[in-house]
């Protein structure tokens, strides 16, 4: 994902002139923290992982979430219940990743944890949260292997 990132920013919404280098500190980290958001706000029902939209919108920082809808179903996850990967277009965001039912299960325990034990007092939510999160995500290369906080 990163790689395509650097090929095609404009792709995932990130930002390519340098009068946007503020928000180019945090822009990598924006799908991953989006994804988290997703799932965070989230559960299954029957077989189905559905997103509250509204919710997302409420704790959601990242920005261009329509770019980055389009942008994750390069990577195998489809959306429906809304229109035009508008999260204010619908009231439920229906989420699935056909090749394998699994990583949905991984991701939604994985945003829960965080959600339920770091999201609490966290101030740069970018930094902390995507590392737990980018690992589990199918996709993602990363090398960090050790804890987010070890002891």
């Amino acid at each position: 994902m990163y790689s395509d990132m650097v090929e095609a920013p404009q792709k995932f919404g990130l930002p390519v002139f340098s009068s946007q280098a503020r928000e180019a500190r945090s822009a990598p980290w924006q799908p991953f923290y989006f994804l988290f958001c997703l799932f965070a706000c989230g559960r299954f029902r029957d077989d189905i992982f559905v997103a509250d939209t509204a919710e997302v919108r409420k704790i959601n920082k990242a920005k261009r979430t329509n770019v980055l809808l389009q942008a994750l179903c390069d990577y195998g996850f489809t959306f429906d219940g809304i229109k035009k990967f508008q999260l204010s277009s619908g009231q439920v965001l229906e989420i699935d990743y056909p090749d394998n039912q699994n990583v949905l299960e991984v991701l939604s325990a994985v945003a829960q944890k965080v959600k339920n034990t770091q999201l609490k007092e966290v101030k740069n939510y970018y930094s902390r949260l995507w590392k737990c999160f980018a690992i589990a995500t199918p996709g993602a290369k990363t090398v960090r292997t050790a804890p987010v906080n070890p002891v």
